[in-house]
């Protein structure tokens, strides 16, 4: 039994750069991941930030403006039934009570997408897919 044996708790090891490594960090739950324990290694916030932004968003911040005028612009009725998940590209996807309502609202898919339009001043919604799903 080595001096540093004696003091360090069984999850603890001498790592190859005689280093104190938690054996918990590299252990089966993390997938035999081993975590960075040294903080001179550890990656700044902001360059992993940059990094998921770098290729640019998927959307426009802009446009979670939809969920703040969608009952104004759709009435009390169609907003107790049908409520907008996302946007993507253009399109925006849009839950619904059933299918009676789905039907409906697939007659009506212009004139919302025109009047969201014109309620946030700009062409955000190309198209509207509505599903049957949770609200």
């Amino acid at each position: 039994m080595t001096k540093f044996s004696k003091i360090a708790p069984k999850s603890f090891f001498k790592g190859s750069k005689g280093d104190i490594v938690d054996e918990t960090a590299t252990s089966s739950v993390n997938q035999g991941m081993k975590m960075n324990t040294r903080k001179s290694e550890l990656t700044p916030l902001k360059d992993i930030m940059a990094d998921l932004l770098a290729g640019g968003l998927s959307f426009n911040p802009d446009d979670a403006k939809i969920w703040e005028v969608w009952n104004e612009v759709v009435g009390p009725d169609i907003a107790e039934n049908a409520s907008p998940v996302q946007i993507k590209d253009g399109v925006l996807k849009v839950a619904v009570a059933n299918a009676l309502w789905l039907q409906d609202l697939l007659y009506d898919e212009t004139s919302i997408r025109a009047n969201l339009n014109e309620c946030l001043g700009r062409e955000v919604v190309t198209r509207i897919s509505f599903n049957v799903g949770p609200k």
